[in-house]
C-alpha cells in the first residue's frame, strides 16, 4: 500500500514564510512585496514583521494569500554591543486571517519565558516556527531547551547571503531527535532586494485558501527548497520513495547511523530514488541535490 506522505492531489504552491517590509524594517511596502513575489511566481507571503502582527488579507486575489504572521524576539539583556548576545527568534502564523496585535518592547531571554510565550500562542492555534539558530548564535543546548515548535529554518536565504553558515541541516536533525515530530522551512526573511526569492516552501494543498493552506503548514504537506524541486514523497513496499523532476544527488538519513546517497550518472539526470524504512531508525528524511548544488529538503518521517 501506498502512503503519499505530501498529497497526490492538490496543487504546489511558492511560498516565503519569513518577510519584512516597511511595517518593520524591510525595504519594501506590503503591496510592494506582493507585485515582487507574484511576479517571481510565489502564491503565499507570510509576512512576519517584528513585534507587529497585521491583517494583510485584502491583498488576496485568486492568485495570492498573505498570512496573517509575526516574527517575535527574545534577546540576551546586559551591556554587551547586540554582535555578541544570543538571541532567539520565532514566527508565528495565525490560524485565522482578520487578528492584529502589537507586542511588548521586551521578554526576558530565559527558556522559562519563551516557553511560555510558545505555549500561549499555541493555545490559540498558532504554528510556531524557529528561525535561523547560526545568526542567533544559538547551541544545542539552547534550542533543546525550548517546547513546541511546529517547524524550523533550515535554510535562511538572507543570513546565507551575509555569510552565516544558515543550511541547517544538522540542526534540523538534532532537533529531531530532541523534539520529536518538527517540519523544516526554507525562507528569505528578506529586508532587501538582495534577499528575495532565494529560500521558499513549496506547499501542496487542494486550494488557494487561508485555510487549506494553513492546514497544510500544520500536516507537513510541503517541502523546503533554495532550488531544487521534488514531486513526490511517499512509502511504498517499506521503502520512503522520492521523485524530482531531475537531480545530481537523492540523500536518505535517519536518526542513527543508518544513510545512503545516489547520484546522477554523466549528465543524465536522476529522478527517483529509494530507501528501506527500519523499525529500529527514528526517523527518515531526503535531500535532493540539483546540478548547482542548490538543495530541497523532505520533512522527516518518524518510523514509530
Amino acid at each position: 500500500m501506498r502512503i503519499d506522505l505530501i498529497p497526490s492531489g492538490g496543487k504546489y504552491y511558492r511560498a516565503n514564510l519569513h518577510c519584512h517590509t516597511t511595517v518593520s524594517d524591510g525595504q519594501f511596502t506590503p503591496a510592494e512585496i506582493k507585485a515582487m513575489y507574484k511576479e517571481k511566481g510565489y502564491s503565499v507571503i507570510a509576512y512576519t514583521d517584528h513585534r507587529k502582527m497585521l491583517d494583510h488579507s485584502d491583498f488576496n486575489d485568486e492568485d495570492f494569500l498573505a498570512l496573517t504572521s509575526f516574527e517575535m524576539d527574545f534577546t540576551e539583556d546586559d551591556a554587551r554591543d547586540f554582535r555578541y548576545k544570543k538571541c532567539c527568534h520565532i514566527n508565528l502564523i495565525s490560524p485565522e486571517a482578520h487578528k492584529e496585535l502589537t507586542e511588548p518592547a521586551r521578554i526576558p531571554y530565559e527558556p522559562s519565558a519563551i516557553n511560555a510565550y510558545i505555549r500561549s500562542f499555541k493555545a490559540k492555534g498558532f504554528l510556531v516556527h524557529y528561525n535561523h539558530p547560526e545568526w542567533s548564535m544559538e547551541d544545542q543546548n539552547d534550542y533543546d531547551a525550548y517546547e513546541g515548535f511546529d517547524g524550523m529554518e533550515i535554510y535562511n536565504n538572507t543570513c546565507y547571503v551575509m555569510g552565516f553558515h544558515e543550511e541547517n541541516a544538522i540542526v534540523y536533525e538534532r532537533m529531531l531527535k530532541k523534539h520529536g515530530n518538527l517540519h523544516c522551512l526554507a525562507t528569505d526573511d528578506n529586508h532587501a532586494l538582495i534577499h528575495c526569492f532565494g529560500g521558499y516552501t513549496m506547499i501542496k494543498a487542494p486550494e488557494l485558501s487561508y485555510d487549506a493552506i494553513f492546514n497544510a503548514l500544520r500536516e507537513g504537506h510541503f517541502y523546503a527548497s533554495w532550488g531544487a524541486a521534488i514531486d513526490e514523497v511517499y512509502v511504498e513496499d517499506g521503502e520512503l520513495h522520492v521523485t524530482t523532476p531531475g537531480a545530481r544527488e537523492i540523500a536518505f538519513t535517519t536518526g542513527v547511523r543508518s544513510t545512503a546517497r545516489f547520484k546522477a550518472e554523466g549528465s543524465e539526470p536522476l529522478t527517483h530514488a529509494s530507501f528501506p524504512i527500519n523499525q529500529n531508525d527514528i526517523f527518515i528524511k531526503a535531500e535532493v541535490i540539483d546540478f548547482d548544488g542548490r538543495r530541497a529538503y523532505t520533512n522527516a518521517y518518524f518510523v514509530k
